[in-house]
């Protein structure tokens, strides 16, 4: 039990406790590249003037990430609803390949400073006291820094590999995952990111989807209040707004 309940409370527990000024993610068992917090400190502290506050290198997932070489596997925007994917939002790209902006990408493998990521990373704890603990986080970086006015980058340079793991838990086992993402859509985007989420995720444990609409409301007009930029501008204006 943390007394901090953001997106994921262990990792919003280890951000308020961080004494330094940058925050990077990692999973324990995943591996990176050689140089990659250099890399990836050096590309930041670069790119801020230009408003990138989060860094992500491309994520791959066993044999997805090398095909020919040194090809990194990617997506393009999931539409109507980015919450339909939780990684990988952007195109495929060969290791070394030039910077570019992304919608956002997995946890495993960003840089920011400790400042944004508590701004834009722990925005709504009452909300994800019940959701908070999965695969919510890797959007929730990356789509709110887009919509309060920032940027997100990728950087090819240097690459997260994670081992695959080939488990079956049976059904309901992701079931907070699910909710965590469901959650996030409303807050961002609001009733209608939410119509394809039991399609997209699966099962939901009993009560949990219906009960999104009363835990997070409060979030949701806070986002109609504050953002710069909404979610459906987002999404259907990403080609033009990712380069401007």
């Amino acid at each position: 039990e943390y007394t901090i309940k953001g997106t994921i409370p262990p990792h919003a527990h280890g951000v308020e406790q961080a004494t330094g000024k940058y925050i990077v993610g990692f999973d324990p068992h995943v591996v990176i590249s050689p140089g990659w917090f250099e890399v990836m400190l050096k590309t930041l502290k670069e790119k801020q003037k230009d408003g990138y506050e989060v860094i992500f290198s491309p994520f791959g997932v066993g044999s997805m990430t090398h095909k020919g070489g040194h090809y990194i596997a990617g997506s393009d925007l999931v539409r109507p609803n980015p919450f339909g994917r939780t990684s990988g939002q952007g195109q495929a790209c060969h290791m070394g390949d030039d910077p570019y902006p992304v919608l956002s990408n997995s946890i495993n493998g960003f840089i920011s400073t400790k400042e944004w990521l508590l701004k834009i990373g722990n925005m709504f704890p009452e909300a994800f006291i019940e959701a908070g603990g999965h695969t919510a986080e890797s959007l929730l970086i990356g789509i709110p820094t887009w919509m309060w006015g920032k940027k997100c980058l990728m950087q090819p340079a240097v690459v997260v590999e994670h081992p695959v793991y080939k488990l079956h838990k049976g059904v309901g086992w992701s079931a907070h995952m699910h909710l965590s993402m469901a959650t996030g859509a409303y807050i961002l985007g609001g009733e209608k990111y939410l119509a394809h989420m039991p399609q997209q995720y699966g099962e939901y444990a009993e009560g949990q989807f219906e009960n999104i609409r009363k835990v997070a409301e409060r979030s949701k007009k806070y986002v109609e209040e504050k953002a710069k930029v909404t979610l459906d501008e987002l999404v259907n204006n990403w080609e033009q707004i990712r380069y401007a």
